[in-house]
């Protein structure tokens, strides 16, 4: 049976060209939430296997609304969108852009390791990805005696090349060419790529950086890295995801740091070669920034008595829905000591769901440093989303209990086993947290195994290391086989 949507997608199929059709897509998505619009979206990024710029445009945005509306979504649908639809344009233009820059394999045996990390955007020390980057670099400097160079790709549109309602767009720092950051006491070389057009220039740029570099492998990190995955044609490259799910990379090693993947989708859908391997370790490195702001309940105006429950992030206006709004207005009214923090926004649309309580909600658009405004706050609750894992970090690093249901990148960090099944049952221990000192005793307990047992990882740049060896192995023994062919 041919349903409304069937006819409106036919309609813009037929209406104008790929990039007119994509960009509809996303708008009646914008529009109805229908996942379906998503997902055709998607299916036009085989359409752009010759234009960078517009593929990059297209899963750079499409990818951002699989993460935002991860929940909504749920995992069959995302997978289907992002490896079986997304996966398919991206390993097509990779493969084009490769084969147009004439990339070869290059070994770089130099005894000592050289590392090249590839980072898609570099912001400064409060955001996550970059931090992960920097401690990275400074780990392997430190510990391994490797010599690092980070090189901030940029790689992210640089224009609305869709003509998108809403574009994702970079705003990048106007430095570029090579410059150092310090880091913990540690000088990290930085290449920033230019700004300029997205295109063979700038994959030039990260051909020429890498070449004189020399590195003995490439590092790369995100949820999708074209930067990384096109170097890694000439050098052994390992990925490390910033996210729970598996990334679109065709390095030759991917870490699945949570054991969260399953079954490689990319694999099952045959887009990895055979000796690529996903491989499933305990590799995390946490980089944990000093508290330089403590503070006190005062200064959030709440009683020493009152237990502040805090909900942290930066997409906070499209995380927390009208439900999950509900539940914390439940929690508010289940006690007159319970206060809310909302960190992320101080513009609430949600301001509604707290009437009768909402002299007890607090909000503030940013915090300098996160874990020390925690040490005004009692309990930790993740909305229903994707993403959560740095603000989940932190409180557990600060000893908070960490509330949240099953999915997304906070599940990874707690364990599925701690999850709580709905949202009911987080009201639930939200109040008994409140009521039972017993408890929060318990969950402080468990963040303090975490942060002895897991955040440490001291053993975790011989880990790396040791992926580092075997992408080196994978790359080497492919080339054999490529030349006896």
């Amino acid at each position: 049976m041919t349903t409304r949507t069937d006819k409106d997608v036919e309609k813009i199929l037929k209406s104008g060209g790929p990039s007119a059709a994509a960009a509809q897509f996303m708008r009646r998505y914008a529009q109805t939430g229908t996942a379906r619009y998503l997902s055709e979206a998607a299916k036009l990024s085989t359409a752009f296997s010759g234009e960078p710029d517009l593929l990059n445009a297209l899963v750079t945005n499409v990818s951002r609304a699989l993460f935002v509306d991860a929940s909504k979504l749920g995992a069959d649908r995302i997978a289907k969108i992002r490896f079986g639809n997304l996966a398919a344009g991206y390993f097509a233009c990779l493969d084009d852009t490769a084969r147009r820059l004439d990339l070869a394999p290059v070994h770089n045996d130099s005894g000592a390791e050289r590392v090249l990390i590839v980072a898609k955007q570099m912001l400064g020390h409060r955001h996550a990805p970059t931090l992960a980057v920097l401690e990275i670099a400074r780990r392997l400097k430190v510990e391994a005696g490797a010599e690092v160079l980070v090189l901030d790709a940029r790689d992210y549109p640089r224009g609305n090349a869709l003509n998108l309602d809403r574009p994702f767009i970079a705003n990048f720092r106007e430095q570029e060419g090579r410059d150092a950051y310090t880091y913990q006491g540690v000088e990290i070389p930085v290449h920033y790529s230019g700004c300029g057009a997205y295109g063979r220039g700038l994959f030039q740029e990260w051909i020429d950086v890498a070449e004189n570099f020399a590195p003995t492998v490439v590092l790369s990190q995100s949820s999708e890295n074209f930067a990384g995955d096109l170097l890694s044609w000439r050098y052994p490259a390992v990925f490390i995801p910033s996210q729970q799910d598996e990334p679109l990379s065709r390095a030759h090693v991917v870490t699945d740091r949570f054991g969260q993947f399953g079954k490689s989708e990319l694999r099952k859908r045959g887009h990895l070669p055979d000796a690529h391997v996903v491989r499933q370790c305990e590799y995390r490195l946490n980089a944990i920034p000093e508290k330089t702001e403590p503070k006190t309940k005062a200064d959030l105006k709440v009683p020493e008595d009152g237990c502040v429950f805090v909900v942290a992030g930066n997409r906070l206006n499209e995380e927390i829905d009208d439900e999950f709004a509900n539940m914390l207005a439940d929690i508010l009214r289940a006690s007159p000591n319970a206060y809310l923090l909302i960190c992320g926004t101080d513009s609430v649309r949600f301001a509604s769901a707290f009437a009768g309580v909402a002299q007890r909600v607090r909000a503030m658009a940013f915090a300098a440093d996160l874990r020390g405004l925690y040490d005004a706050c009692n309990v930790y609750i993740n909305p229903p989303r994707r993403g959560g894992g740095r603000t989940a970090f932190l409180a557990a690093v600060e000893r908070l209990p960490v509330l949240t249901l099953p999915g997304g990148d906070v599940e990874g960090l707690i364990g599925a086993e701690h999850c709580l099944p709905d949202l009911a049952a987080m009201k639930t221990e939200a109040v008994a947290l409140m009521q039972n000192p017993e408890r929060a005793v318990e969950h402080r307990a468990r963040m303090d195994a975490l942060n002895k047992d897991v955040f440490s990882r001291r053993d975790a740049t011989e880990k790396l290391l040791g992926l580092i060896a075997e992408a080196k192995d994978i790359a080497a023994s492919t080339e054999a086989k490529r030349a006896a062919a």
